[in-house]
């Protein structure tokens, strides 16, 4: 499985690079990676990717992730082959990454439908800023509507190309973008 048209759509690094002028997160966990991963390498102290495999066209993806990124030290990959729905197998492995990571930030774009269950998921564990791709569209296979945002976090979102959402809150980010 070769990683073309550079690994999926970056349009998230438009609103990601205006964060990462204000922030350098220190543990940053993702779910789903590909190029991003580079970039976000570059971008933090510290990247865990979580890629749920939900079909046997995934199987290689992470072989050819890592091979792009080498060995570098501030880097892990997971990979947790899964049925694409939210499960209490999913969660509780979810809950122990963020128990044990503590991510002070989480960017959730998955090749699983279960998007706004992650999302929620982190809010609920007082991940200090949580980013989301592919916002614009896929209401109902992701289930955005049914993210509940928790009182002192605020939602930004970047409606360029496939939509990326901040919910956020850290002051530094709530005041300056």
């Amino acid at each position: 499985m070769a990683i073309d048209n550079g690994g999926g759509n970056q349009d998230h690094r438009n609103l990601h690079d205006r964060i990462f002028n204000l922030i350098r997160p220190k543990n940053f966990l993702e779910f789903g990676l590909g190029i991003g991963t580079l970039y976000f390498l570059d971008k933090c102290d510290r990247v865990i990717s979580f890629e749920v495999i939900v079909n046997p066209t995934q199987e290689g993806w992470t072989e050819e992730v890592l091979k792009l990124v080498g060995d570098n030290p501030n880097y892990k990959a997971i990979d947790f082959p899964h049925e694409d729905k939210f499960t209490e197998e999913l969660k509780m492995k979810i809950e122990f990454l963020l128990k044990n990571i503590k991510p002070d930030f989480v960017f959730v774009d998955s090749g699983c439908h279960c998007r706004a269950d992650i999302i929620n998921l982190c809010l609920n564990h007082g991940v200090p800023s949580v980013t989301a791709h592919d916002t614009n569209h896929g209401f109902e296979a992701y289930g955005w509507d049914n993210i509940v945002v928790p009182n002192g976090y605020i939602v930004k979102k970047d409606t360029n190309g496939e939509g990326t959402t901040l919910f956020t809150k850290e002051e530094v980010l709530i005041n300056n973008l």
